[in-house]
């Protein structure tokens, strides 16, 4: 944790000058005022009464600034008070125990995050438990983001901008932690930037234009949805925080929609339906406007800023109704602290902007007790993280959020170049703008103006009047050549006393002679023109190719190109390095086996040279899909639409009497082929009753000779024999330890002993309930652990990918195929920990130690077999092709499990339970996002796993046949 330390030393420096107003007096009141409230409430106890809304209470109490200087930074853990200090280790201590062993709860994580981040990164004592909760809430966040970019409520199965931007929020204060130089966690940085450039992308990808500009994007509660204030700033933050800056395009586009319908007392003209989201689009939208300003990038010619927002006076702004302008720092009366009338907040210092409009709205919505009242008509959902994030505005709060666009592992509001990766923050001048992006490095100018556009700032351009990049200065006089009027001899004074744009110092014959220069004039007036003059500088000649290049000589009273280079082997480039006059013909590296990023019999294919890169052409073309186990139209799933009624290839089998539905038409034995006069009943052939008799201890029932016990119901310990119910126990004494089990006595362990049904067998060797027993899971999803995957049945994958839950993930192992006695493990063959290992009934190799089968309570689909994958999960794959017809290739080019794994249908989602009881949009926290489990446009939540309904009683003697038909009439997908 050394590299915490340094964060903390810059989190916490003085700032440079105070800046105290009675603006920012009065906003400070009402920051220990807001606290004041939340901690009457029991809010930073242990437990806190907030619940899952404790992240974003306990954020507010780490974001409280250490004075009312406006420049004051937040107060953190280490310079907060020993009683502010008491509280936060109360509610940190709540949050730091309950994170570690949750679900994931996207609003919860999010905003735990947050909180756990900053407490590390200003000296927190408990840096280890704080850091183990952290990870334990980022691996959550990771494992359950969608393919899509998005987060829902406790999966990653909807477009859900309400819950992806508080996960968003979480992840840019863990990247301060993860990205700190020295102590950081590498692998959890580069899963972090993957995930946060991914949902970058899918808000770009998912904007709307609502018609006030033509660039402009907004975003509603889900990708598709109505647009809302609340989800528009979102989107905004969360770009940033993906890697965007204020001239991307998308953030641009965000920033116009907000500027368009700039609103600080209501959301009641873009509120996508949830009147709600006051507090939330406040903070939001502040904590966008933050990063942007802190990032300190200026804005393209014709691209926004946060300065532009609230300026347009309302008759030029675009039609929407309640669009505001700015409130008059000059004018506006003071409130909630005093009577003061207009001018009371007149300072240099407070200028008109977003900021002011947002703290002045706020204050006046404030109690006297401290809570903050939502604006009329508008509600909260909680009213914990409504005050939160009230205070958090007023704080100017970004969560803790490392926005790092250049990824140099320094936060942009402190990198001294954030467009350009500079971790060693090098500024040779001291002008506050790092070397690797100072026009000047060496020479302190702290506007660092380049009027010329070269590059090279003013106050190092040897030519600022004229563009010369290279800065070339053939005399050495410390004047660019193309601007020395003699670029030959060294005038620093640029003397010319005849005025004809000729130097005295080479003014040919002009009083003396002069040195030769290439000009086609006799300078040195000996007769003679351009001779001796020196060799200029590398060139192009045109010739073929590489050979090209050459070196300039005088000719003529000009520099022509005189070629200097040789030919060499050719390679994918786009030049011509042999010069043949013929670009990247054989060159290095064609016809060599790659992978072509293409899923299916598409996946493999060699190497060509297209428009000088290296590129992979497939080996086969995409086909029509027949029923083999392959992806022949490489569209990434296997066999679709090709295979029988039962999910299998081949033709379907003839119905017989077995008591199953061969030919999966929904009906049992309905074509019994019965032998002679026999009858087809309880899944096999019987003779008919003779005069209501039969033989052989058989009983006559429905005119058919029948087995008693097809109708005889035993209790549980008995087996039914010849129509009477025994228990083969009832004699048999077993053993300490053993217990008897149909009349043999075996080990007490469920692996031994088996499970009630709705049971599994635990790791202890004793029956714990089956989460996945009442769970009903989606079509192509099956159940592991009470969770629904994806199956890979279906999945076809490229060569660089396997599928995991249903979803083409890369992995290094996916083309290395192993021998015998070793298995890959990070892209390389080891020798295999299981190699040698035989494990009892019910157990597996996992890793190199016998454990419970992964497989075994898994209930694949039919035609699907389940398999363990390199993690040690359990995965259901393809079963539904013939011994032999082989599948795509998988890992290492080694046939598959009858087609390739890769990604399937997104799980669902449904309602959550919240932490009163009901169905609320934050459990415990409240959210200012809608309530989980609603269908986001205002319906209930959707069920898409439903449970078993209980039975009671026992079924009768005629229902025993329906007992059969069972896992064909409704499967438990697992």
């Amino acid at each position: 944790m050394r590299a915490l330390g340094v964060l903390l030393s810059v989190l916490l420096a003085a700032p440079a000058a105070a800046q105290v107003t009675n603006f920012s007096r009065d906003v400070a009141t009402s920051i220990d005022l807001g606290l004041t409230w939340l901690d009457g409430r029991g809010v930073f106890a242990n437990p806190s009464s907030a619940g899952d809304g404790a992240g974003l209470a306990a954020l507010a109490l780490l974001e409280k600034r250490e004075s009312a200087d406006q420049d004051a930074e937040p107060q953190g853990y280490a310079n907060a008070s020993p009683a502010d200090q008491q509280r936060i280790g109360n509610i940190m201590g709540y949050i730091i125990a309950r994170s570690r062993n949750e679900g994931f709860y996207a609003y919860r994580d999010g905003a735990d995050m947050m909180a756990l981040a900053l407490y590390l990164r200003t000296g927190g004592p408990d840096q280890a438990g704080a850091l183990a909760s952290l990870n334990a809430c980022f691996d959550r966040v990771s494992a359950n983001q969608g393919g899509h970019g998005y987060w829902d409520y406790r999966s990653g199965g909807r477009q859900d901008s309400s819950t992806t931007q508080l996960v968003m929020a979480g992840l840019a204060g863990a990247r301060a932690i993860y990205a700190a130089p020295g102590g950081g966690d590498a692998q959890r940085l580069a899963r972090l930037n993957q995930m946060t450039a991914l949902t970058a992308q899918a808000y770009g990808n998912n904007g709307r234009a609502d018609g006030l500009h033509p660039n402009e994007k907004g975003h509603g509660y889900t990708a598709g949805a109505a647009s809302s204030y609340q989800q528009t700033a979102s989107g905004l933050w969360s770009q940033i925080i993906g890697g965007g800056d204020i001239n991307n395009g998308n953030v641009q586009a965000y920033l116009r929609w907000l500027y368009n319908r700039y609103s600080y007392t209501s959301t009641g003209g873009a509120n996508g339906g949830w009147s709600q989201s006051y507090f939330y689009y406040l903070w939001s939208s502040a904590k966008a406007y933050t990063f942007l300003e802190d990032a300190g990038l200026a804005p393209n010619a014709g691209n926004l800023s946060t300065e532009d927002l609230g300026t347009l006076p309302a008759p030029q702004a675009p039609a929407f109704n309640g669009r505001q302008t700015h409130v008059d720092p000059n004018t506006a009366p003071r409130v909630r602290h005093g009577n003061e009338g207009p001018g009371y907040y007149a300072d240099v210092s407070e200028p008109a902007r977003w900021y002011f409009d947002y703290a002045y709205t706020l204050m006046t919505q404030q109690d006297g007790n401290g809570q903050f009242q939502p604006p009329g008509g508008h509600s909260t959902w909680n009213q914990y993280s409504a005050q939160a994030y009230a205070l958090l505005v007023l704080e100017r709060s970004v969560g803790g959020g490392c926005p790092d666009a250049d990824e140099d592992g320094l936060c942009d509001g402190d990198d001294n170049c954030p467009q350009l990766a500079n971790p060693d923050q090098a500024d040779r001048d001291q002008d506050g703008l790092g070397d690797a992006c100072d026009p000047c490095p060496d020479s302190a100018d702290p506007s660092n103006r380049d009027d010329d556009g070269d590059g090279r700032g003013d106050a190092c351009d040897n030519c600022p009047g004229a563009v010369n990049a290279d800065q070339a200065d053939g005399d050495g006089d410390g004047v660019g050549d193309v601007c020395d009027n003699c670029v030959l001899d060294d005038n620093p004074e640029q003397g010319d006393e005849d005025g004809d744009g000729i130097g005295d110092a080479c003014d040919t014959c002009n009083g003396q002679p002069l040195p030769e220069a290439c000009d086609a004039v006799d300078n040195d007036c000996d007769g003679q023109v351009d001779e001796d003059v020196p060799q200029g500088g590398a060139c192009m000649a045109d010739v073929p190719g590489a050979c090209g290049q050459g070196v300039e000589v005088c000719d003529g009273g000009r520099y022509v190109c005189m070629p200097s280079a040789v030919a060499s082997d050719e390679i994918c480039d786009g030049l011509d390095n042999d010069c043949d006059g013929t670009i990247d013909e054989d060159a290095a590296g064609l016809g060599e086996r790659c992978a072509t990023g293409e899923p299916g019999i598409c996946a493999a294919g060699r190497s060509l040279c297209l428009d000088g890169r290296l590129a992979c052409n497939a080996d086969e073309e995409p086909l029509a899909e027949v029923c083999d186990g392959l992806d022949n139209d490489c569209d990434g799933t296997i066999d679709e639409g090709v295979r029988n009624a039962c999910g299998l290839c081949g033709t379907l089998p003839s119905d017989g009497c077995d008591g199953v539905d061969d030919d999966c038409d929904g009906t049992i034995d309905e074509d019994p082929m019965c032998p002679g006069e026999q009858v087809c009943l309880y899944g096999r052939c019987n003779d008919p009753c003779a005069n209501n008799e039969c033989a052989r201890n058989r009983v006559c029932v429905q005119g058919v000779c029948i087995d008693p016990c097809d109708v005889t119901e035993c209790a549980e310990g008995t087996v039914c024999d010849n129509g009477i119910c025994i228990d083969r126990c009832a004699d048999v004494s077993c053993p300490e330890g053993q217990v008897c089990v149909d009349g043999g006595c075996r080990d007490d362990r469920c692996d031994q002993t088996g499970c009630r049904e709705g049971e599994r067998c635990g790791d202890d060797g004793v029956c714990e309930p089956d989460p996945c027993a009442s769970l009903f899971c989606n079509e192509g999803e099956f159940c592991r652990d009470g969770v629904c995957v994806g199956s890979c049945a279906p999945i076809s994958c490229p060569l660089d990918e396997v599928c995991r839950d249903g979803r083409c993930t890369a992995s290094p192992c996916a083309q290395i195929s192993c021998p015998d006695g070793q298995a890959c493990s990070e892209g390389a063959c080891v020798a295999d920990p299981c190699d040698g290992i035989t494990c009892g009934d019910g157990q597996a190799c996992v890793g190199g130690f016998c454990d419970r089968d992964p497989c075994a309570e898994i209930e694949c689909a039919r035609g699907e077999a389940c398999t363990v994958d390199e993690d040690g999960l359990a995965q259901c794959v393809a079963d539904w092709v013939d011994p032999g017809m082989g599948g795509e290739p998988g890992m290492g080019g080694a046939p598959g499990a009858g087609g390739e794994p890769g990604a399937g249908g997104e799980p669902g989602f449904g309602g959550t339970p919240g932490f009163d009881g009901g169905i609320s949009g934050f459990g415990g926290m409240g959210g200012e996002g809608p309530p989980v489990g609603a269908d986001e446009t205002g319906g209930g939540a959707d069920t898409s796993c439903a449970c078993d309904a209980n039975e009671s009683g026992h079924p009768a003697p005629v229902a025993m046949l329906l007992l059969l038909l069972a896992p064909a009439l409704r499967r438990r997908r697992r």
